[in-house]
């Protein structure tokens, strides 16, 4: 055996890097924004004014959430806040005193100085899910590693039978069932392994020999060739499989016969690949990209204006009416009478009856902001980047398909086959005996459908594929198209 480093297996390989571009654009902007907070935190320890804070009576000695008591320095109001002390010497005794800075914008807000910062626990979720991704990835180079050392070794091989056929709830991967030599037809396999590639050999067909190196027993690792294909193992197996041995078996797999090029031959366009739910998400990434910084940066001119132009005031939250809007009372200095506004602002951070220090626009008085809520621009542009990234990552592979099966246009080797169509699953065989499976889609009318066709592609599962004749593909068929599942094509008359 020959290690094969067909482009299915590099696609394996590289395949985990998606997982982790797009784990890091989540997890990224998660840690930045821990990270500015506790930052902003660390800067008001040193800045925000100092006031007296009672902890309660009923305090549990050595608790670090502390709900305190104290006068807010702008509104002059009496409030209690929770805040979490890190340090154990700064903890109060039980209805004890203790000097917190408090926020001047946002009552709801304490930090003690001195104190450290916490881990906040979606940190700690963070991190896992990112450990979680790499160590996959680390397995899954670790396991074709350990592969390509045994298919290179000098380790004796032996023979055994082996039958290819579809697998998993939707169909879409493929497995080989082993059986010994001298098995007789209805057998149990010894093992049933997934695998990434089987080179045009028959699927949901007979079997055929194999030679075979490793432990073919479940939990070994095992790889096996037919002729010069061979079958690389997705991952160990993990149980025996319950496919009975094929009555037939062919010496010789039946194999789809080579042709020359067919007269006409055309790629589906890049636009025709990206005509599908998943090309469909541009469309909205690219409404994002030009909408929402026009709208955020209109949001912050009118926020900065009522910030540095309006008139300083104190709100009452009487109601909070959604999850960012809450209705308040406020009284300018030269009148008596209270109005009532609506402000934007995170309403569930906020308390009913509690006054904040907020900003009024001095020619409209519907027109009012809370310091505590000042409008952050950063936080909705970052989201619509990675709204933007998880796009990209979904979008690309059917760019690289598109992008494959032009070079199969171009340069790729053909084969004859006649694909059989029904309730839109097809099959491209030989003129005789069961081929490789392909998903096809096909009009109702035209089903059930069987016709000659050309076909050119490496065979493997997952593999771009390009028909010729009386259909055509024009795309993997679903969203999440990974290596391990048949290769297949939409297929239309």
């Amino acid at each position: 055996m020959t290690p094969a480093q067909s482009d299915t297996l590099r696609r394996h390989i590289r395949r985990p890097l998606w997982w982790l571009g797009f784990t890091f654009a989540i997890t990224s902007v998660i840690v930045y924004f821990e990270i500015a907070g506790a930052d902003a935190d660390q800067t008001a320890r040193r800045h925000w004014p100092r006031v007296t804070a009672t902890a309660a009576k009923d305090l549990q000695p050595g608790s670090h959430k502390l709900v305190l008591a104290y006068r807010h320095p702008v509104t002059d109001e009496a409030v209690t806040a929770t805040v979490v002390v890190v340090n154990n010497s700064l903890l109060p005794a039980p209805g004890g005193s203790m000097v917190i800075a408090a926020d001047p914008e946002n009552p709801d807000h304490i930090v003690v100085p001195g104190d450290g910062d916490e881990i906040p626990s979606v940190l700690i979720g963070t991190f896992i899910i990112g450990g979680v991704v790499a160590a996959a990835a680390i397995a899954r180079w670790w396991s074709v590693r350990k592969i390509e050392h045994l298919v290179s070794s000098p380790h004796p091989s032996f023979a055994m039978v082996g039958a290819l056929s579809t697998s998993g709830i939707l169909r879409r991967r493929v497995a080989l069932a082993l059986y010994p030599v001298d098995a007789h037809a209805g057998r149990a396999p010894v093992c049933t392994v997934p695998v990434l590639t089987t080179g045009g050999l028959p699927i949901d067909g007979p079997c055929f020999p194999v030679e075979v190196r490793g432990r073919p027993v479940p939990g070994g690792a095992v790889v096996a060739r037919s002729d010069d294909v061979v079958l690389w193992p997705l991952r160990r197996p993990a149980t025996r499989g319950s496919l009975p041995r094929p009555t037939v078996v062919a010496d010789a797999p039946p194999r789809l016969s080579s042709t020359d090029r067919p007269a006409v031959v055309r790629a589906p366009s890049l636009w025709r690949v990206l005509n599908r739910p998943r090309g469909f998400m541009l469309i909205p990434a690219a409404i994002a990209i030009v909408a929402v910084p026009a709208v955020v940066w209109s949001h912050q001119r009118e926020a900065a204006a009522i910030y540095d132009h309006g008139l300083a005031v104190r709100a009452r939250v009487v109601a909070k009416i959604d999850s960012s809007h809450v209705s308040v009372a406020y009284r300018r200095a030269e009148s008596d009478v209270d109005t009532l506004a609506v402000a934007p602002a995170r309403a569930r951070h906020r308390a009913i009856g509690r006054l904040y220090p907020a900003h009024v626009d001095a020619s409209d008085s519907g027109r009012i902001r809370l310091d505590a809520d000042r409008y952050n621009a950063t936080e909705p542009l970052a989201w619509v980047a990675v709204f933007v990234l998880v796009v990209l990552l979904a979008v690309a592979p059917l760019i690289r398909w598109q992008r494959a099966a032009r070079s199969l246009e171009k340069s790729g080797s053909w084969c004859w086959g006649r694909l059989t169509v029904a309730k839109h699953h097809g099959t491209v065989s030989a003129a005789a005996g069961t081929g490789w499976a392909v998903a096809a889609r096909v009009d109702m009318s035209a089903s059930p459908l069987t016709t000659a066709v050309w076909v050119a592609g490496s065979f493997d599962p997952g593999a771009p594929v390009l028909f010729a004749g009386p259909v055509a593909a024009v795309g993997p068929p679903s969203i999440f198209t990974t290596p391990r599942r048949c290769q297949r094509g939409w297929v239309r008359r």
